[in-house]
């Protein structure tokens, strides 16, 4: 089991109208390799120290060679089963 970053297409209503958006997010793997389930939130780079926030910006990068998520095509699961697939990873 795995997580990458990935970009996620979703859209929101903004004054009627829906607005594509794309974000940055984590997604979570099965054995079999299908998307789980990704964060809420988009992500940003980030580390205890500059060297560190700079490689995790390349290796979100690397979610620009891979095919959009679209958001609403993932398949939901609870909290706590992705909890609990998480604590898997481990």
């Amino acid at each position: 089991m795995t997580w990458d970053y990935r970009i996620v297409h979703s859209f929101c209503i903004a004054g009627g109208d829906p607005i594509d958006t794309f974000s940055m997010r984590e997604a979570y793997y099965n054995e079999d390799g299908d998307v789980m389930c990704i964060t809420v939130d988009a992500c940003g780079a980030m580390g205890e120290t500059a060297d560190e926030c700079e490689d995790d910006y390349k290796i979100m990068a690397e979610a620009f060679k891979k095919p959009v998520l679209e958001e609403y095509d993932i398949k939901e699961v609870t909290e706590a089963e992705r909890d609990e697939f998480i604590k898997g990873m481990g």
